[in-house]
């Protein structure tokens, strides 16, 4: 483009040139003295050698500018060339990564950073192949590259995180992912592993200070409540395993505070009130926190501790609105109740209901007993072939089934990850 340039001002200048000529060969003479000899020569001859030299002086340079780019020009073509096949290999290597092939992913990662060391795309997959490999020590030092860019800081943050998780340094674990929340303090997701990681911390024995928490604030008020409850109903758990009653209870009453319908935390601290004889207490409590759906213990104690005074009084009460009747647990208590107040229809009646929603040995037992005291023959292999466990703690990632609640999943080892 220079080049054309060049010749098209050239030419203008040739046809300046011609005029020039055209006109000082009429307007007179130019004298020039030469070794004593004096020479009379038009003006326009001196005026075109003076252009003539400028112009060879214009295409000269001009040439040489276009010549001296060609060596540019062809490292450009060949750095673009490189950058094509570094992206091509990029995009083989993240194939490879899809496809759970990590030690090929890292080689095409490898050759694509040699061919293009100044693309950061390269030097993140090379990063992320050298860490799916278990090549860590790679991996750290393409991170730590990175960690030196600002865009790539929060990437390499993450990279670490899990590098460190695999180590098992959950304190390590902790600092980086402050970090990362410092770099992207809207990431839900960095947020929630805070979160599990304060669990795990707490669970290795390291003290955690709950109230220096910064980042309470940038997270929704019942998330960090219900982390809260947690904390607080774990440290009850450990309490209890040293039969500190004391301790025990403090810590179930913030996590009751913290959050209502606790399940566990309202069982253990109104079987608590009720060991104190404070039935009143306990009673409150488990109606103000009663669901849907409530666990059995929380139903044996709502019957323990009811004001009524005898078994017909009780049964009656809860048959009114108290409880939703379309629930399993909830018909094998009325069934029960109905037992202990000797209402042997109705316990039968409710012993049915429940088997029909989920045949377990408890509805079975409680509806032979029924079917004995009013001399009914009934042959319940029979009529429920296949019985299901009955209701318990479970693990809502691996469907473990637990005999009580706990923070941490034995066999997945899900946090918070266990519920009635």
């Amino acid at each position: 483009m220079t080049f054309l340039k060049t010749l098209k001002a050239t030419l203008l200048l040739g046809i300046l040139g011609v005029v020039i000529v055209a006109v000082t060969t009429f307007t007179g003479m130019a004298t020039l003295e030469v070794n004593n000899t004096v020479i009379e020569m038009p003006f326009s001859y001196l005026i075109v050698g003076l252009i003539g030299c400028f112009l060879v002086l214009l295409i000269s340079t001009s040439v040489w500018k276009f010549l001296w780019a060609i060596p540019e020009k062809y490292q450009q073509f060949l750095s673009k060339k490189r950058s094509q096949k570094a992206l091509n290999l990029i995009i083989e290597g993240l194939t490879a990564l899809s496809a759970r092939q990590p030690a090929e992913a890292l080689e095409l990662a490898e050759q694509a950073l040699a061919l293009d060391p100044k693309n950061p795309i390269m030097l993140v997959v090379n990063a992320f192949a050298a860490q799916q490999a278990n090549q860590h020590d790679k991996a750290l030092t393409s991170f730590n590259q990175m960690m030196k860019e600002t865009r790539l800081k929060f990437l390499a943050t993450l990279g670490l995180i899990d590098i460190e998780k695999q180590n098992n340094k959950i304190l390590k674990v902790q600092s980086l992912l402050k970090k990362a929340l410092q770099l992207r303090h809207d990431s839900s997701w960095v947020i929630n592993e805070i979160l599990d990681n304060n669990i795990k911390c707490m669970l290795a024995g390291h003290v955690i200070n709950i109230k220096d928490q910064k980042y309470s604030k940038l997270i929704d008020k019942k998330q960090w409540a219900h982390h809260v409850a947690l904390y607080h109903a774990f440290a009850a758990q450990k309490a209890m395993e040293l039969n500190n009653i004391v301790d025990t209870k403090t810590n179930l009453k913030k996590a009751i505070a913290e959050q209502e319908n606790f399940t566990w935390v309202t069982i253990n601290l109104a079987k608590i009130y009720r060991d104190e004889k404070s039935n009143n207490k306990a009673y409150k409590l488990i109606n103000k926190s009663l669901s849907k759906t409530p666990h059995p213990d929380i139903l044996s104690l709502l019957a323990e501790t009811t004001p009524c005074k005898t078994p017909t009084e009780t049964y009656h009460h809860f048959c009114g609105d108290v409880l939703t009747k379309d629930n399993h647990d909830s018909c094998l208590f009325l069934s029960k109740l109905a037992a202990n107040a000797q209402l042997w229809g109705e316990s039968k009646k409710w012993a049915e209901r429940a088997l029909e929603k989920r045949p377990t040995p408890r509805g079975v037992q409680l509806l032979k007993t029924a079917c004995t005291a009013l001399h009914i023959a009934i042959d319940a292999n029979i009529l429920y072939p296949a019985l299901k466990q009955d209701t318990a703690w479970h693990c809502i990632k691996c469907k473990t089934p637990h005999k009580d609640w706990q923070i941490q999943c034995r066999n997945c080892e899900g946090i918070d990850s266990i519920q009635y």
